[in-house]
């Protein structure tokens, strides 16, 4: 099996649990589709459910994040709250963006993948191609490759603002606002 675990690129918190995607040539020796896409299906399906794990964890850091009381004695660490708080809205959009880029380059590699196998059509875009089986080959790795490089993508932007506010969030609960006397 051409799988490896942790190998990736990429530092983010999803690290350990990624499947590594290895070059194409790696892969040659499959000379059934069917053993080619089973490799490529456990690199996706693995990409699909961390994808999840990814979307899950930002909407419950962006909920935390929203609830958050902004009582610091240092004005200055509740605007810097303030500002990642607004940051992670930002984030939300570009993420929503990222993940429907994947959700999309997942569904090619779908229809790609059972034109290899050479079950019925799901999808009436791939009709009129007849991919030759090195072809497709190929085009699936290139779906799965473009799927890797999305959400190392998406995970980049979650892991470097929940950095940022994992730092702020300590600081605030490390030194809070004394209570008023009146």
């Amino acid at each position: 099996m051409f799988l490896q675990y942790g190998a990736n690129v990429f530092a983010n918190k999803f690290q350990d649990s990624m499947l590594s995607l290895y070059p194409y040539g790696d892969y040659s020796s499959f000379e059934d589709p069917g053993s080619f896409v089973r490799e490529m299906d456990a690199v996706v399906n693995n990409l699909v459910d961390l994808s999840g794990k990814l979307v899950a964890s930002i909407n419950a850091e962006l909920e935390e994040a929203s609830n958050y009381d902004l009582q610091s004695a240092n004005e200055t660490s509740n605007l810097n709250a303030a500002e990642v708080i607004n940051k992670m809205l930002a984030r939300q959009v570009v993420t929503d963006l990222l993940v429907y880029k994947f959700s999309y380059l997942h569904e090619m590699y779908k229809n790609a993948s059972v034109k290899l196998k050479k079950m019925p059509e799901t999808n009436p875009l791939f009709d009129d191609m007849p991919f030759d089986p090195p072809l497709t080959r190929m085009v699936i790795y290139e779906w799965v490759r473009n799927m890797v490089k999305t959400f190392n993508e998406a995970a980049m932007v979650e892991d470097k603002l929940s950095r940022t506010w994992t730092e702020i969030r300590d600081e605030i609960n490390s030194n809070p606002k004394e209570p008023s006397k009146y």
